[in-house]
């Protein structure tokens, strides 16, 4: 169990994670922004959760023309040829690599090793509504907002969280 003496990761932690996937996976930079507004109608949030000596959650919220553009991106489709799935792949990718660097820096942190879930995906952007947030930081690419958070779930918030339907995801 931590405590607030304790070292863990932190927006600059999160921040850094994130520069160095922009830089890999998109080629460019993805610059924090104070804060940013996605509109619900097209939000999608992907998200994993880790459990053990800490339990919570790594959630990453964007609208869907941020997945379609990361896509894009990263596997050179055209914006009218990416399906639902080629983009929820991309996204699930992209949690996965972000979460995985925070689980680790969660690990040594609580001093005992943390697991993660495979990701999912939610229509909206809280899927996690009664979580506490540790951490937020938003980012913005392409003129897309995305948003990153460090939450602490329960063990009954963490097994009602709903996935959209999806094959390869789930």
């Amino acid at each position: 169990m931590t405590t607030d003496t304790e070292y863990f990761p932190v927006a600059a932690d999160i921040a850094n994670i994130v520069e160095d996937l922009a830089s890999s996976y998109f080629g460019g930079a993805m610059p924090r922004v104070p804060q940013g507004v996605i509109q619900s109608a097209d939000a999608w949030t992907s998200y994993v959760t880790i459990s053990g000596p800490w339990n919570g959650a790594v959630t990453i919220s964007f609208p869907k023309e941020f997945a379609v553009q990361a896509t894009c991106n990263l596997l050179g489709f055209a914006p009218e040829t990416v399906s639902d799935e080629d983009a929820f792949g991309v996204m699930a990718e992209v949690t996965n690599v972000i979460s995985g660097n925070l689980k680790g820096l969660i690990s040594a942190s609580v001093g005992g090793t943390c697991r993660m879930s495979l990701p999912l995906l939610s229509q909206g952007t809280e899927p996690l509504s009664i979580a506490e947030t540790r951490e937020e930081v938003w980012f913005s690419w392409h003129g897309q907002p995305c948003c990153v958070r460090l939450v602490r779930v329960d063990d009954t918030t963490r097994k009602s969280m709903p996935p959209i339907p999806h094959q390869t995801v789930q």
